[in-house]
Formats: C-alpha cells, sequence, structure tokens
C-alpha cells in the first residue's frame, strides 16, 4: 500500500484554492456564562422573605449549588485551532486531511448575525450534521468576513454545491 504525505495546503479531493482560518479561544462563552448565573443567584436573592422558615439556608444552598454549576460550566482550556475554508463551502480539519475524510460542507441553514456566526456543517459521504459556533473576537476580520461572504453565497443560493 502506498502511502503519499500531502502538504498541509493541499489534498488530493479537494484541489481549489483554500485559506487557512486561525480560530482563538473567544471571551464571549465565558462571559455568558457570568452573566446568566450571576442572574440566577441574583433572582434567588430576591425572593419574597420569610415565606417559610430555613428561608435564609434554602437561598444559600440554592446559590452554592449554581456557583459550582455555573464553575463546572465555565469553559477554560481552549486551544487556538485551525480549519482549511475553500471557496466550495467546505471546511476541513488538519487531522481529517491526514486521514483522509472529507471534508464538511457548510448548509443555507447557517446563520450570520452580529458579531457571531452560527454553522451548520454536513458530511457529504455520510449526511452526518455538526455545528460550530465562531465568534468575531476568535477570528482575524479578514477571516470573519470570508466566511460571512461565503454563508451568504451559500444562503442566496448564488453558488451550487454538490
Amino acid at each position: 500500500m502506498k502511502t503519499e504525505i500531502w502538504p498541509p495546503w493541499w489534498t488530493p479531493s479537494l484541489s481549489v484554492s483554500k485559506h487557512s482560518l486561525h480560530i482563538r479561544p473567544s471571551a464571549w462563552p465565558g462571559r455568558l456564562v457570568i452573566l446568566l448565573f450571576a442572574t440566577l443567584i441574583g433572582s434567588v436573592w430576591l425572593w419574597q422573605p420569610y415565606i417559610f422558615t430555613g428561608q435564609a439556608w434554602a437561598q444559600l444552598g440554592v446559590s452554592l449549588f449554581l456557583l459550582a454549576a455555573g464553575w463546572c460550566i465555565y469553559p477554560r482550556g481552549e486551544k487556538t485551532q485551525r480549519l482549511w475554508l475553500d471557496e466550495k463551502g467546505q471546511i476541513q480539519w488538519p487531522e481529517a486531511v491526514t486521514e483522509g475524510q472529507a471534508g464538511w460542507q457548510i448548509t443555507s441553514d447557517s446563520r450570520v448575525m452580529l458579531g457571531i456566526i452560527w454553522l451548520t456543517l454536513r458530511n457529504p459521504g455520510t449526511s452526518r450534521r455538526r455545528w460550530l459556533t465562531l465568534y468575531k473576537d476568535s477570528l482575524s476580520e479578514a477571516d470573519f468576513r470570508r466566511i460571512c461572504r461565503q454563508v451568504r453565497r451559500i444562503q442566496s443560493k448564488e453558488y451550487e454545491y454538490e
């Protein structure tokens, strides 16, 4: 069996131009978790006072539970990822290229909003779906615009993909 090593910017399955995207960890998921749990803990302490005996202990217990849950959910230790985006709207991860797997196609279900891109990806080989959330501060300005244009092109049916 002959194995060939392809350069990282080219694979045999996709011979079109590719752009390398470097995705850094975003601060927004952590901010949203803090905001959510601060609101929940604040609402616990806004209960009407003296409704039942031991209410202060119950509020303290619920607050500690929410604090522990927020601590577990808070995102940390994320690493920078690298993806490749081609002109057809197909995304590949470097480890998938070395294993010979097909890329994931951006679908028209993807959404672009102010500062956030929600990508819905479909694997053409298996029809499995995958979701990816990208924040504006995790990409360079050019990469963020490039993905936005790709999503808009696919949504407008201007560009048919296989």
